[in-house]
């Protein structure tokens, strides 16, 4: 509205009020008082359209409607004031909502937003146990204002200002009046937009945020969620919960991450909700015009996450609540658990008959009947009289132990924690200040209060009991905090580093603070690497823990969903994780354990467990004939283990999860709906090279689809080398010796030459596996991009081969990379050039005095018509050439082998030959005169 109009306004109204003192004093005639309410009418529609920038009609029915509306949401008539004078931002940015209530926003150029609202009567005093590496705001000039324009809907939206996050040109917005708030890409097209007109809502003690729900608008994460890859149509719960048996669309379950990806067409955006308390996530779930996200707490806190790809959004979230931990290298193998194993003789034979029988094994977990009277930090004296012997023979046979904990103390005089917990007020108390009690498996129970600094040293104390024996595994149970009947009462309280929260607040980050407190001391009793793992968590685990996705059931179904669980786990962060392989409860087939055996081959985390009076699910359990089909599988997990321990190291120091989902391949997530088709959602990615197609253990045929690649026209058959066209759905047999895996064309894929008994045994032969892209430099478009400071070709494929000694802490040195806390490693950067037909060898740190325990390297080409004698340079400048004398060709069609009893796969054709060469080691890894070693053959 013009000044004038609204000086108009005002003098209409004065001269209303001065006509009707008027009237009423001189009782002036009808007419006189008919015109001053036409003037009133008209003043108060030309303030109301200055208030809420909203063009009415001049008539009572719409304005009396907008006014019902405005009563009824608060959204509709907020607007926000800033000083401008300054006319730049700097540090937080604090808006003041014309209802009382504040935003504010800190933004970083990195491409992270954000935004804390504070209801007019809110303590401004937010406690963030999931953020590692809290935002710092930078200094970002609002460049215009400007109509943002909707390409889908025609809807414009008001940006009065306008912030660069990246240098995309992706870019946050605020609308003033009415308020909101999103994302818009490097033409103004909305990628994310607040909700019209109710952008917030407070109902009580919850605060509910909606964005505006797009077309097309696709949603992946939240960590631990059953349902389909896209959540859109659903809603979620976020409220940890024991849940036995849990169904396949159970909600919720033992995990929350309130965080999740949204793709508007092909742009992705992220939204990560820093509440712990229990939250409810709506994409559009009975409804059609947003997605909500509800907080029962008195104030709101997210960010939003700008960037190119499902990848670059994953490094800004596991940047901002920290990234997995690297493991110790045994906690990478198999290990072998049963709720069930009764005493220190049959742990004994456990391990053993995996000996004879020539099984990998690397750990054997120990669940609650290695308790007295299942009580924690105790053994039982006569089935496990001397546990610290029982940790040494298996330590002496390359097996480690995992002992479980549970949360719970049981109230009991004369139990050393339980006196040690109540005379320092260690445990959850009730609102009166009398401690909460409890029944779980040792009884009536107190629980600690692991929000308590005091608590967490007591716990760490009492651990020691553990570390003395030798052991080096820590399996955290029970702790949603679970108890019998389940309902514990939400009002009982929790120190929270000070801030008093209830249950509400505290029950999502229960297991999380256990586990980190866990994690913490073992590290420090151990002074290397410990492995946790937890079965309760929150945003951030992936700090401390590995998590398992709890009390599954032996069936298809779940075997199914076991895949889409740890996938939407490592996009949301936690990438360290894995199911109950055979299935917890019920008894498994033998048709179901075999191929839930080949799946867990290809899982971050790989255990077989099964519960108590269930039949035995050991790997000879099921015949000699799955025998020999479990073996390999084992095997080939063993095989895989430099390029899985190197997938690990790229996923703690980047973020990228080892299992992903389909969607971190594509380019174009609007032109390949087939990822998130029903047949293929369950597929993923293992590591950079590997495809994997989960199959129920009935189905001899498997409908696959394998993506399009940017870099390559050929997806390889894992076992047989076929070759299969990109973006395309194919019918490949899968019998139940044969899990489907296919290899990207133009990857690197080192493994082992021979498996020993566990990850200490190291082949003395490293094979690295080159996969060409099916096209020559004579079709290859000359584009250029760069890898970690170095210039490769568009067709280019890098791998980082990492190697240390498994056991000591990584830590970040000055220039953020992880090194070992004891300097000792190798990290080698292998760049693939397919199409050029080179590959060089770069360092890219290390110890002189690191000792491999490789004596060769093999290098084996596939897809290529022939491989003349390679050439081999060594040394910073490369002038310094050999040729290679031997040259293996190998008639064999097999990338990796198969049984031999298997001949039906053996009898699939259009396969390529293999050529193989032998170098030493000391050839092929740069010496301590140079840097690189360049590889090319004709």
């Amino acid at each position: 509205m013009c000044r004038q109009d609204r000086k108009a306004a005002l003098e209409g109204e004065r001269l209303f009020i001065y006509l009707c003192f008027m009237g009423i004093s001189l009782r002036f005639n009808r007419l006189t008082m008919f015109l001053g309410l036409v003037i009133l009418a008209k003043a108060n529609v030309v303030i109301a359209q200055e208030k809420n920038q909203v063009p009415f009609k001049e008539n009572r029915f719409q304005e009396s409607a907008w006014q019902k509306v405005k009563e009824n949401w608060a959204g509709n008539q907020l607007c926000a004031q800033w000083d401008t004078s300054q006319n730049h931002y700097a540090g937080p940015l604090k808006l003041q909502l014309n209802n009382g209530n504040q935003v504010v926003i800190e933004l970083s150029n990195q491409g992270v937003a954000k935004i804390s609202f504070w209801p007019k009567n809110a303590k401004q005093d937010h406690l963030s146990y999931a953020v590692a590496n809290a935002l710092v705001a930078e200094t970002i000039l609002p460049e215009y204002r400007d109509l943002i324009t909707d390409p889908r809907s025609g809807m414009q939206h008001h940006a009065n200002y306008l912030f660069t996050l990246i240098n995309s040109g992706q870019k946050f917005w605020i609308s003033m009046c009415p308020f909101r708030m999103g994302l818009v890409d490097g033409q103004n097209n909305p990628i994310v937009t607040d909700d019209a007109s109710m952008p917030w809502v407070e109902e009580g003690h919850q605060i509910t945020h909606n964005f505006q729900l797009n077309d097309g608008e696709r949603f992946l994460g939240l960590g631990e969620k059953t349902g389909p890859l896209d959540r859109r149509g659903n809603a979620y719960t976020l409220w940890n919960t024991d849940c036995f048996g849990y169904s396949v669309d159970q909600d919720p379950m033992y995990v929350s991450v309130p965080y999740y990806v949204g793709f508007n067409g092909n742009i992705p955006y992220g939204v990560f909700v820093d509440h712990s308390a229990k939250s409810v996530f709506n994409f559009g779930a009975a409804n059609t015009r947003f997605t909500s996200i509800s907080v029962m707490d008195d104030h709101f806190v997210y960010y939003l996450l700008a960037g190119n790809s499902l990848f670059d959004i994953t490094q800004k979230y596991t940047q901002l609540t920290g990234r997995n931990t690297m493991p110790p290298k045994w906690s990478l193998g198999f290990h072998q658990s049963r709720w069930g194993y009764q005493s220190s003789t049959e742990i004994e034979e456990l391990v053993f008959d995996f000996r004879t029988r020539n099984l990998p094994l690397d750990a054997v977990h120990l669940d609650i009947p290695y308790m007295q009277d299942n009580k924690v930090f105790t053994f039982d004296s006569v089935r496990f009289k001397n546990p610290k012997k029982l940790v040494d023979i298996l330590q002496s046979k390359g097996v480690n132990t995992v002992v479980i904990l549970d949360p719970g103390i049981k109230v009991e005089k004369g139990y050393q924690p339980y006196q040690t917990g109540i005379k320092n007020d260690l445990f959850v108390k009730y609102p009166d200040g009398s401690f909460y009690e409890a029944g779980v498996w040792p009884g009536n129970c107190h629980f600690p209060d692991f929000t308590k600094q005091q608590t967490r040293d007591f716990w760490m104390n009492e651990m020691k009991f553990y570390s003395q024996m030798g052991v080096k595994g820590y399996w955290n149970d029970m702790n949603e905090p679970a108890a019998w009947g389940k309902e514990v009462p939400t009002f009982i309280r929790f120190y929270a580093e000070n801030h008093q929260w209830d249950l509400i607040k505290a029950r999502n980050i229960y297991g999380f603070n256990m586990a980190k407190t866990t994690a913490t001391g073992a590290t420090q009793l151990l002074g290397e690497r410990p492995f946790v793992l937890t079965r309760a968590g929150f945003a951030g685990i992936q700090r401390y823990s590995a998590v398992w996705t709890g009390d599954n059931v032996a069936s298809d179904e779940h075997l199914l969903l076991s895949a889409r669980l740890i996938n939407s786990m490592g996009m949301s962060g936690i990438g360290f994780c894995g199911a109950d392989v055979g299935g917890f409860s019920k008894p498994a087939t033998s048709e179901l354990y075999v191929r839930w055996m080949s799946l867990g081959a290809f899982t971050p985390f790989f255990r077989a467990h099964k519960t108590i009076g269930m039949p035995r699910s050991e790997p000879w359990s099921f015949g000699e004939d799955n025998l020999q089909i479990v073996r390999y599988y084992l095997q080939m997990r063993y095989r895989l283990m430099p390029y899985l321990y190197s997938s690990f190291y790229q996923m703690c120091s980047t973020g990228m999860p080892v299992n992903r989902n389909l969607a971190f391949l594509s380019s174009n997530i609007q032109n390949e709906p087939q990822i998130f088709n029903e047949s293929f959602q369950n597929q993923f990615l293992f590591g950079d090279a590997l495809l994997v197609a989960p199959v129920a253990s009935t189905d001899k045929l498997a409908s696959v689809y394998l993506p399009k690649l940017v870099n390559s026209q050929r997806w390889y058959h894992l076992y047989t080398d076929q070759l299969f066209q990109p973006g395309t759905e194919a019918m490949v047999k899968s019998p139940l010796h044969a899990l489907p895996v296919f290899v990207k064309g133009g990857s690197i894929l080192p493994e082992f030459n021979v498996t020993g008994k566990n990850t200490d045994v190291v082949s003395d032969t490293l094979v690295i596996h080159l996969y060409h892209t099916g096209e020559e430099p004579t079709v290859i478009a000359e584009k250029n991009f760069s890898v970690n400071g170095r210039l490769l070709s568009s067709r280019s494929t890098d791998f980082v081969l990492w190697e240390d000694d498994g056991k000591s802490v990584l830590k970040q040195s000055t220039d953020l990379s992880l090194i070992p806390s004891n300097g000792i490693f190798r990290k080698t950067l292998l760049e693939f050039h397919p199409e050029t037909r080179k590959l060089n060898v770069v360092s890219q740190g290390g110890s002189a005095n690191y000792a491999s325990g490789y004596h060769f390297v093999k290098l084996v080409w596939h897809g290529y018509v022939n491989v003349l004698e390679p050439n081999i340079s060594s040394g910073k400048d490369m002038r310094n050439t050999m040729s290679l004398k031997v040259l293996q060709r190998s008639n064999t069609s097999f990338a990796f082998s198969v049984p031999m009893y298997q001949t039906d796969l053996m009898e699939m054709s259009s396969v390529m030959r293999c050529y193989e060469t032998v170098i030493k080691v000391e050839d092929f890894f740069p010496s301590k005169g140079g840097t690189e070693v360049q590889i090319s053959w004709k």
